[in-house]
């Protein structure tokens, strides 16, 4: 076998960052073994630092832009919320705002009550079935929403779509087209 031969290595190593000779003092070793000269690694480290500060303003500004957004949607919302008229929550008695989205959905929605908020079905209370629970069991039943609102929404209907079927709480809507 022939040995091989190997070009010899520069007497100066070439700076990493400019490409120029690196004469001995006046530069770093890197862990990978790149050698630069040291103001090209103090400059490199500027321009790095810049750079993230740069980032961070931008995403301030979006920030920024999202919590006025969120603040003009959420007072819009308010707005609208503050001339409905408050009526009792069917379930808990408490002020509400219901609003109801008959006739595009049999569901109401009901808010700013002691339950947390849900939807109904608008057939239980047409059937005036809500309106018949006792004390106790309005109770249960507003525990039970507040419970399930803890995780997400919570949608009150029966078990078997009847209006006298078992009352049941689902996390999604029962009647959405799959």
């Amino acid at each position: 076998m022939e040995p091989r031969s190997f070009p010899l290595p520069p007497s100066d190593p070439i700076c990493a960052l400019c490409s120029k000779p690196v004469r001995s003092g006046g530069y770093l070793v890197s862990p990978t073994g790149e050698t630069s000269h040291i103001r090209c690694r103090s400059w490199d480290l500027q321009l790095a630092a810049l750079e993230q500060q740069d980032r961070a303003r931008v995403a301030i500004g979006r920030a920024l832009e999202l919590v006025k957004k969120s603040t003009s949607r959420r007072q819009r919302s308010h707005s609208t919320r503050e001339d409905a008229p408050v009526q009792p929550c069917p379930v808990c008695r408490g002020p509400a705002t219901l609003t109801d989205w008959r006739p595009v959905l049999e569901w109401m929605s009901v808010e700013e009550c002691r339950c947390r908020g849900f939807f109904v079905w608008t057939r239980l209370l047409d059937d005036g079935r809500l309106a018949r629970l006792t004390p106790e069991d309005r109770s249960t039943l507003s525990e039970r929403i507040r419970a399930l609102r803890a995780t997400g929404e919570a949608w009150l209907s029966t078990r078997d779509r009847t209006v006298m079927g078992a009352l049941i709480l689902r996390e999604d809507r029962p009647d959405r087209p799959r």
